[in-house]
């Protein structure tokens, strides 16, 4: 298995200050690699994509360096500054640093869909574009300008985060948006992230509304295109819970299908190769569910 997202950070430093503008999304102190391979562990996941979280900014030497300790366990999806624009060559040369596999961007708040609608961060999409570089991008009120993203630059990877669903979706509001997720499948170059579903829903598991939301959305992708993850220090369930949905609650999915979503459709689209990685045996959550408290 591998997780889709997961962020680790560092305390606040005077050094390493945190953004501003993102303080209201601090959930936790930190969160280091000695944590999350913890949990990763005993839930048996074997690797997983670092994504720094938003912030710490531009700042991707937390999870640069986990991925060059354990190159067997992680890679890194990493963040760019889009008000400082990068040619060709120099966006090549931040993604051959060791441990990068691609780019993460966030459009959420006001300052940033400006920035997204304004065209201001079209060098990202051509560079992205001329070396087919995967992107991943967070914009959950803005998913029609994703499609218009990938048709006009169909090299470029696009991977859509959390289902294309903000942090305030819950419960019945779902729908809407993974119906507007949907309708980007007719672009061969969007998969999506089937990412910190929980969190959007009040009941706990098995989950039922989150089961309709993800086959819809495997139907009109294909399990190729849809990559299952946690999200992990903003999960509301256990690790072992959320890993015994998708294996366990979508009987609509072939074998077959739920090997892709569960890892292999990603590596492939990262080109993040698979190797066998001893996660503890008899911790396999995928046989049964446990009874671990939630990661918080």
């Amino acid at each position: 298995m591998i997780d889709a997202q997961v962020h680790l950070w560092e305390p606040e430093s005077k050094d390493r200050p945190w953004i501003d503008s993102a303080r209201g999304s601090v959930h936790r102190a930190s969160f280091s690699v000695a944590d999350l391979l913890a949990a990763m562990t005993a839930a048996g996941v074997a690797k997983a994509v670092l994504v720094p979280p938003s912030w710490v900014g531009g700042w991707n030497e937390t999870c640069l360096d986990a991925a060059r300790r354990f190159p067997d366990r992680f890679t890194v999806m990493g963040r760019l500054d889009v008000e400082r624009p990068l040619d060709v060559e120099a966006l090549a040369r931040w993604f051959s640093v060791p441990g990068m596999s691609g780019i993460r961007l966030t459009f959420r708040r006001p300052d940033d869909l400006k920035l997204l609608h304004e065209g201001r961060a079209d060098w990202i999409w051509r560079g992205a574009d001329e070396l087919a570089l995967p992107v991943s991008i967070y914009a959950p009120h803005s998913t029609g300008a994703l499609g218009d993203i990938a048709r006009n630059y169909p090299a470029m990877r696009i991977i859509v985060d959390h289902l294309g669903l903000d942090l305030g979706f819950q419960d019945a509001t779902i729908k809407d948006a993974v119906d507007r997720l949907c309708a980007l499948a007719v672009h061969p170059n969007i998969a999506v992230k089937a990412t910190s579903l929980p969190s959007h829903v009040s009941g706990g598991y098995p989950f039922p509304i989150l089961r309709d939301a993800v086959t819809s959305v495997v139907r009109a992708f294909g399990a190729e295109r849809v990559f299952w993850g946690s999200d992990l220090t903003r999960l509301t369930c256990t690790y072992d819970d959320l890993i015994s949905f998708f294996v366990e609650e979508l009987p609509d999915l072939k074998p077959c299908e739920r090997e892709l979503i569960m890892g292999k459709a990603l590596e492939q689209w990262l080109n993040f190769p698979f190797e066998a990685v001893d996660t503890n045996e008899g911790a396999h959550p995928t046989t049964s569910r446990s009874g671990s408290k939630p990661f918080a």
